[in-house]
């Protein structure tokens, strides 16, 4: 095996461990919120903690990776996910839950940004290194819940315990992987005018997109799960149905070359 296939192989890898671990965190954080006798408006807004660090992390992470390889992004994502579940395995006080919410966002960020750079760093084709993403996310993301749930119903710290596993394990293939130099700055235009990432053609579309999978995803981790729950289902259902719906991840991205070959105004369309 050449170095290029070892290292999408060490990738796909810390990509399903670390989604392993997340998926088990979309079950875990709604239920052990129920479990300690929060509202679910004080779960939903634990929840959007995470998505508000996601989101100011990777305001920064462009600088970042003009900084630092994308390989060590990986590797701090798999011991945050880790620190996530451990700070809500020592406790459920408001204080580690927000610690553990804050820590996952920045997780997510350092993951997704860096997991896509590399893969497309890695792959001939972009489309295709993305593809290899979206597929071994949806594998962790399809064993993470359905474990959860199933491992919840023994004891409310074992699924934490998994995640921690996960996490950590997922530090040593990312460690591995190629070590690619970090971006180079962008070279200004020669007219000295910019034209915003926004303004470029298929982005505004594409951010739109995001952000409606971004409202379906936050609803799937926090309403959904909350909702079974409140409707009496057991913990072993809940993560069951998740790991369905997250199955849509792994279909999407299996038909992602059919659709990608259709154009980008049928991707669009059909996304």
């Amino acid at each position: 095996m050449d170095s290029v296939n070892c290292d999408r192989a060490l990738s796909a890898l810390a990509i399903i461990l670390f989604s392993f671990a997340l998926g088990t965190l979309s079950v875990v954080v709604p239920l052990l919120g129920v479990h300690a006798g929060y509202t679910p408006s004080e779960i939903g807004l634990l929840v959007a903690v995470a998505a508000i660090a996601q989101l100011i992390t990777r305001l920064y992470m462009g600088a970042l990776m003009r900084r630092i390889p994308d390989r060590s992004f990986l590797v701090g994502s798999g011991l945050m996910i880790a620190i996530s579940c451990a700070l809500l395995a020592i406790s459920t006080a408001v204080v580690f839950f927000v610690a553990s919410q804050l820590v996952q966002g920045i997780a997510r960020a350092f993951f997704w940004t860096s997991s896509q750079t590399h893969a497309v760093r890695t792959s001939a084709a972009p489309v295709s290194g993305l593809r290899d993403v979206n597929l071994a996310a949806g594998i962790g993301a399809l064993l993470g819940p359905t474990v959860a749930g199933y491992f919840w119903e023994a004891s409310v710290q074992l699924p934490l315990i998994m995640g921690i596993v996960a996490g950590s394990v997922s530090v040593v293939p990312a460690a591995l992987l190629i070590r690619f130099p970090p971006f180079a700055a962008r070279p200004s235009s020669p007219t000295g005018r910019d034209v915003r990432l926004w303004r470029r053609p298929g982005v505004n579309a594409a951010c739109w997109m995001n952000t409606g999978a971004g409202v379906w995803k936050s609803i799937l981790d926090s309403y959904v799960p909350l909702a079974l729950s409140l409707a009496g289902q057991t913990a072993a259902v809940i993560g069951i149905l998740l790991s369905i719906a997250n199955a849509a991840v792994l279909v999407g991205s299996t038909a992602s070359g059919w659709v990608r070959r259709r154009g980008v105004r049928a991707s669009l369309v059909i996304g």
